[in-house]
């Protein structure tokens, strides 16, 4: 039986002439699995349309098509890894065909339809909690935490840099985020330092300082949120693949969500359906969106709490 006509499956759709190329569509699996979780489906199938893409963004207007595709293969099948509902994932590369069963989103129509928009916001994956869904969903696989439990075990934190060309004025810097390594080092901490993949694959600004560096989780999702999952704690600035950690089991504390022109807190309250200076309410003690720049003091002084709530 096709995933689509099975009556207690969820077919997702994410149409690239509506949506982005990015991690976004971390957040469109999410609410797919909460909508499951509701309407107790049991599993997802998610089709991703690629025969067009948007161009509705500087950002989508900038990235290649080569890139677009890229991205879907390396970030799309990535997410979907974490999220053990989804049974199938399929790249759909030619014109949109009609699909019958439970549709999400419902309204979805194969024609054009002008102004249409994917659901894909954290708003609505906080509409879905108050309805009953745990968003707390992604998980690494096993083998994925048996490789990173052999090769770090436990006592460690992790630090992911940003450093990339979309948007550079929100990108970490690193001279700061180094002396912060030192801090923790000095503390007899072992910390593993995530690069940006962009970075990783052309300028490597991230090698310029010497601290202990794990490539491999910039380019493989599961491994990343294996060290993310297996760590006692996880600084990060705002950015795509750190957002994902608030819908899993992961500590995670979030620095830089203001910095940058785009990213005030209009622009914030409008995705994520609640003020600056809050938090999803499902989020732990140690899922904490900060709101705070990450200079040096900022960084130790959550570095501490961190130690604090472990303790």
């Amino acid at each position: 039986m096709h995933p689509e006509k099975d009556e207690q499956r969820l077919t997702a759709i994410y149409d690239m002439r509506y949506a982005p190329a990015t991690f976004d569509f971390g957040t469109f699996i999410v609410l797919a699995d909460c909508i499951r979780q509701i309407r107790k489906y049991t599993g997802i199938s998610v089709h991703v349309l690629s025969q067009e893409f948007r161009l509705k963004t500087a950002r989508d207007t900038s990235t290649t098509q080569v890139e677009k595709i890229w991205r879907i293969s390396n970030i799309f099948q990535g997410v979907s890894s974490l999220l053990p509902s989804i049974k199938g994932f399929n790249i759909n590369q030619g014109p949109p065909q009609a699909f019958t069963g439970n549709l999400f989103p419902y309204e979805w129509t194969p024609a054009y339809k002008e102004g249409y928009f994917v659901p894909y916001l954290a708003r609505y994956v906080l509409d879905l909690y108050r309805e009953g869904a745990n968003p707390n969903v992604l998980r690494a696989s096993e083998m994925a935490s048996a490789h990173i439990r052999k090769l770090y075990g436990a006592n460690y934190i992790t630090i992911t840099l940003r450093n990339s060309l979309h948007q550079s004025e929100r990108n970490t810097n690193l001279d700061v985020w180094f002396k912060f390594y030192k801090y923790v080092d000095a503390l007899g901490v072992q910390v593993v330092i995530v690069p940006d993949q962009e970075d990783l694959l052309s300028n490597r600004e991230f090698s310029k300082y010497p601290w202990p560096v794990f490539e491999s989780a910039a380019i493989s999702l599961d491994l990343r949120f294996a060290l993310y999952e297996n760590s006692s704690a996880n600084f990060c600035s705002a950015n795509g693949p750190c957002s994902l950690m608030f819908y899993s089991n992961c500590s995670v504390y979030q620095f830089d969500q203001l910095k940058g022109t785009k990213t005030q807190a209009e622009f914030w309250s409008r995705i994520l359906g609640f003020e600056s200076g809050g938090n999803y309410p499902w989020s732990r003690a140690d899922q904490v969106m900060t709101w705070q720049p990450s200079d040096l003091n900022n960084l130790c002084q959550y570095f501490d709490v961190s130690r604090e709530q472990v303790a």
